[in-house]
């Protein structure tokens, strides 16, 4: 299944979560940034779309990894985990996130920039492909690289 570009050691960090918490989590997406102190952001969902992650489950989450990180002892110092659910902008990772999400808008940060569009273009979902995605922005169609993807979100809009 395809999955935005994540490091390795995000990679590797996704993979300890989901085998420590098993199937009934899904690793919406990671983020770490190394440095004297890491950060480590992650968010969670349950794997039924229905249900939606509570603070308790967040808690939960925590306390259960926060050990299993420690003693993984990967990151260079210390690190601090944050525990979230994705929220109203809800981001995007696998190939089935996006497919969900085909006919919202999106935004993205890519690593290397698109001509008339640049490196953080926001576009309609229109297509999930096996090389790339396609999105449209005020008529014209753009496509992205699934290697390309650093980081992808549903832009939240209120009901009118």
């Amino acid at each position: 299944m395809q999955s935005i570009a994540k490091t390795e050691q995000e990679q590797r960090f996704i993979a300890l979560v989901e085998a420590t918490l098993g199937p009934a989590y899904h690793v919406v997406d990671v983020d770490i940034a190394v440095g004297p102190r890491s950060i480590i952001r992650l968010f969670i969902g349950w794997t039924d779309p229905e249900k939606r992650i509570g603070l308790d489950e967040v808690a939960e989450v925590s306390r259960t990894l926060d050990p299993v990180v420690e003693a993984a002892d990967w990151l260079p110092a210390g690190f601090d985990l944050e525990v979230s659910s994705p929220g109203l902008d809800r981001r995007l990772r696998l190939e089935s996130d996006f497919r969900q999400a085909i006919g919202k808008d999106i935004r993205l940060k890519l690593g290397k920039s698109i001509e008339r569009f640049g490196a953080k273009p926001w576009g309609t979902l229109a297509k999930v492909e096996p090389e790339e995605l396609v999105f449209s922005q005020n008529k014209q169609e753009f496509r992205v690289g699934w290697n390309n993807i650093r980081q992808a979100h549903v832009i939240w809009k209120s009901e009118e």
